[in-house]
């Protein structure tokens, strides 16, 4: 426990909507939406093929997989973080506190507290609406850019040039 003044603080609560959004600023959907146009794409030579060769039940198989693959991919990834954030019920709406020092960050909440150095920092995301600072491969500290003040998130883009190799 630090008994010294923090810089900064902010609070976010951990909803299924944080919860999406850290998901989706950590996968890599540019990859992904890459191999479902690459298939889309396939299913349409298929398909037209089909239709050049009058095969209707091919036709129409190709049909319903170019409408279904689109609706598929969006759905399994939602359906999977709900059921993800769901199963951990201690954390929803948790409310995290976050304390920023010179050379660390504290984070509070009911379940417990933990303590990281800047320069344990694996890496530091920044979206239009949060940072996600990555302490390990499993573990995140989201920030809500819209709850903090100004100064903290010059704080934090200062914070990010050693993380990023800026």
């Amino acid at each position: 426990m630090n008994f010294h003044k923090p810089l900064y603080e902010t609070t976010t609560v951990i909803t299924l909507d944080e919860f999406r959004k850290l998901n989706h600023a950590l996968s890599n959907r540019r990859t992904m939406a890459a191999v479902i146009l690459l298939i889309e794409a396939v299913l349409a030579g298929l398909l037209i093929f089909s239709i050049r060769s009058h095969n209707r039940s091919s036709i129409q198989l190709y049909v319903i997989m170019l409408i279904l693959l689109p609706a598929i991919s969006w759905f399994i990834p939602r359906y999977m973080e709900r059921r993800m954030y769901l199963a951990n019920e201690t954390a929803h709406n948790m409310v995290m506190k976050t304390e920023f020092y010179e050379d660390h960050l504290e984070q509070h909440s009911l379940r417990g507290h933990t303590s990281v150095k800047y320069t344990d920092l694996q890496r530091i995301i920044e979206t239009s609406t949060n940072f996600y600072m990555l302490v390990s491969k499993t573990q995140s500290i989201i920030i809500v850019k819209d709850h903090c003040h100004p100064k903290l998130i010059q704080f934090i883009h200062e914070m990010m040039k050693p993380v990023s190799g800026q």
